[in-house]
């Protein structure tokens, strides 16, 4: 590393973030600086709304190095916002998420005094944009609020699953990004509704089966904007169908389509929609409200598992 250069590189992907990108913005121009420095890596992804002239806004308030990509993705815009950084480690972050002041300070804690790993992360606070209404609680389990509302919980620092961290808050040494485009662009957001899920996930369960270990930092949280719609059994049922696409993208990373052809899974798959179709319905009838809930979200992510396996064998 060179002169001058910084120790963390913050990385983070905007499109169309108009509604929340000051807010993320200013809560980094709070951030206690690292002994080694930082920058912000900052990815204008074709946005066409306010989000290009609210970042100008805060050029000269931040190490910020501004830019722009017009192929519209998430992980497109995470890869050259990556390519671009010139820190140790860097630390991917989203356009709806707010770090505390102490946040890089605890990520740079974390890879002296751990150099046996590569990855970290922590906890992530969903900030409810209107307080959820009860049933949540009562008919969504947790395991499934994480995945419906990007949430973690904190916990002591240790050995974690890399795969459990989530998009807003998780870091990468730089020496695991050589080529800088480990992000996988067939998955994520895209513009498209209906797009695969999990990005992040394929990413950090790949490094962690190449043997780098993930350590989880406790005091190194975000709190995360969560709209009042993601309360809506529609959405969330949506959300369960893009997970499942992403789930299913992960399988096509291990085995080719063509393999399935003669085996169980699309039998299996089809089996597991009509079974939860039909749990949900008995339950439904039944006043079962949470085993309604929970049978109808796996119905919704094996659709999406099969409607990503259809397009894969076109």
């Amino acid at each position: 590393m060179s002169a001058g250069t910084p120790r963390i590189s913050v990385v983070i992907t905007t499109r169309n973030g108009a509604d929340t990108i000051e807010h993320t913005l200013r809560g980094l121009t709070a951030l206690e600086a690292p002994s080694g420095g930082w920058e912000l890596v900052m990815v204008d992804n074709d946005s066409t709304d306010g989000t290009s002239e609210i970042l100008q806004r805060y050029t000269d308030q931040l190490p910020m190095v501004l830019l722009n990509e017009t192929r519209r993705g998430q992980t497109v815009g995470q890869n050259v916002g990556a390519a671009a950084a010139r820190g140790e480690l860097l630390i991917f972050s989203d356009d709806d998420s707010v770090p505390p002041p102490h946040w890089l300070k605890a990520y740079e804690r974390a890879a002296r005094e751990h150099p046996e790993c590569d990855i970290f992360g922590g906890p992530v606070i969903p900030q409810w944009e209107a307080d959820p209404p009860p049933w949540i609680d009562e008919c969504v389990p947790a395991g499934i609020q994480g995945v419906a509302f990007v949430r973690l919980d904190a916990r002591a620092d240790g050995p974690f699953p890399a795969k459990r961290f989530h998009g807003p808050n998780f870091a990468l040494r730089s020496t695991l990004m050589q080529d800088r485009r480990i992000f996988d662009e067939t998955i994520g957001p895209n513009g498209n509704p209906d797009y695969a899920m999990g990005s992040e996930t394929a990413v950090l369960m790949q490094l962690q089966a190449q043997g780098h270990e993930a350590w989880f930092v406790s005091d190194a949280h975000v709190d995360h904007h969560v709209l009042a719609e993601q309360f809506e059994e529609s959405w969330l049922m949506g959300r369960a169908v893009r997970f499942g696409r992403g789930q299913q993208r992960m399988r096509e990373r291990r085995y080719r389509p063509s393999h399935w052809l003669p085996g169980r899974l699309p039998g299996l798959l089809l089996w597991r929609l009509l079974r939860t179709a039909l749990a949900a319905k008995v339950c439904g009838m039944l006043g079962r409200r949470r085993q309604r809930f929970v049978n109808s979200w796996d119905h919704h992510r094996y659709l999406g598992m099969a409607r990503q396996l259809r397009e894969s064998l076109r």
